[in-house]
């Protein structure tokens, strides 16, 4: 019996005609140390994409080609070629891939890239008078090296940035999962500061009943959310005589209007899916003196027993004013690039940059000023050295003049 290799098959042929043999076939490979293969051997096995295009086909001269598949699959070293008819070998060069059997050719054009084991190039001939042929790329081309970049979203108005594809502490008991990215048209985004969700599309998430009723703890969250901001608030922007006392934010007026609105968006209570409203005391929540939120638990417990899950599992908008106007849809627009506070920050910004340059002048001015008065103050230096010089010379000179008198 002899054994031969072409091609990535392997033929027996019997020795003896007619003497029936038994072959049995097995794969040994070398052994390989653990960690051989590093990740840095990996990542560049991936990331050299090996060839990346192909062109058009064309049958030379008077080549005749049965229609059909033709493939031709780099093997690191040469190219082998599985043939629907006839016998065929491969070659590439300066970007031109010939397939030839005897006299007959045919050509794959602007081949871009250098062969990379597993490479595949097919090309499909069919017709009559004239044959059309088509060249495709698979294989090792299918693979691309793509670092992997943070999701940028917002849920109800709050921008979120994270490195998981599966987030689960945005809103308390549910989880999302980002199945379809959206680049946008400025291309990927690399901060949230500069994350703006103004032209994607809004997709309302309607959330179902769980197991674990999680409706008294959303109302819990929105008070304590809502306590803090205010206190916030009223820390930097407390009014006093002390400089050091004084809140940072205390005059701003931006900041004033928007907490006024969304007091009086949280007046409008909670639109429910069918239309109706449901006013926040009736859930337990109540107005104090100074403007924070109390809860009445025991008036919560009463609500979430009478099926608050339910409705607010099939959607509601939280202080609706108008099918545009609503407390989240205030918040989502104040934050947007182009919001109240986003661009009240950025006009900050501004006015901060215009500061420090009208500090660097004034800095560079008493530079300036001193430097004139250290040169005054030689010069002077100077003056009184001489004058004291001259009064030395004037007060010898009498001297002299009135012993000269004297001996007279």
């Amino acid at each position: 019996m002899t054994a031969s290799y072409t091609g990535g098959v392997i033929s027996l042929t019997a020795d003896t005609a007619g003497t029936a043999f038994l072959a049995a076939a097995s794969v040994t490979r070398a052994a390989v140390a653990s960690g051989a293969a590093s990740k840095a051997a990996v990542v560049a096995n991936v990331a050299d994409r090996g060839l990346t295009a192909v062109g058009a086909g064309a049958i030379g001269g008077a080549s005749t080609i049965n229609n059909g598949t033709y493939t031709a699959t780099y093997d690191g070293a040469a190219w082998v070629v599985s043939a629907t008819s006839g016998t065929f070998t491969a070659s590439l060069s300066a970007g031109t891939l010939t397939f030839t059997s005897g006299a007959n050719t045919f050509t794959v054009a602007s081949v871009v890239g250098t062969p990379k084991a597993g490479d595949r190039v097919s090309v499909v001939v069919a017709g009559a008078g004239p044959q059309t042929l088509t060249a495709s790329l698979s294989e090792h081309a299918a693979i691309e090296l793509q670092s992997s970049r943070d999701a940028f979203f917002s849920i109800n108005g709050t921008a979120v940035q994270r490195s998981s594809n599966q987030v689960n502490d945005v809103i308390s008991g549910v989880t999302f999962n980002l199945n379809a990215p959206v680049v946008p048209a400025g291309g990927a985004l690399t901060s949230l500061a500069s994350a703006d969700f103004s032209s994607v599309n809004a997709t309302v998430i309607n959330v179902a009943t769980g197991a674990e009723d999680l409706s008294g703890a959303a109302i819990e969250d929105f008070v304590k959310a809502y306590n803090e901001l205010l206190t916030f608030y009223k820390k930097e922007s407390v009014s006093s005589t002390d400089a050091d006392s004084r809140g940072v934010l205390n005059g701003d007026s931006t900041l004033r209007t928007f907490m006024e609105r969304l007091r009086g968006l949280y007046t409008k209570g909670i639109r429910l899916s069918d239309g109706n409203s449901m006013s926040f005391s009736s859930i337990g929540v109540e107005v104090q003196r100074d403007g924070s939120l109390y809860l009445d638990k025991g008036k919560l417990n009463t609500a979430v027993s009478s099926g608050l899950q339910e409705k607010f599992a099939a959607g509601v908008t939280v202080g609706y004013e108008s099918g545009t106007s609503s407390f989240t849809s205030f918040i989502t627009s104040a934050l947007s690039t182009t919001g109240l506070l986003s661009s009240h920050i950025t006009n900050a910004e501004k006015e901060q940059t215009a500061l420090e340059k009208r500090v660097s002048e004034w800095q560079d001015k008493l530079t300036r000023v001193e430097q004139r008065y250290y040169r005054q103050y030689a010069a002077l230096d100077a003056l009184l050295f001489r004058l004291q010089t001259t009064s030395n010379a004037l007060t010898s000179a009498i001297e002299s003049l009135v012993n000269s008198q004297k001996n007279g």
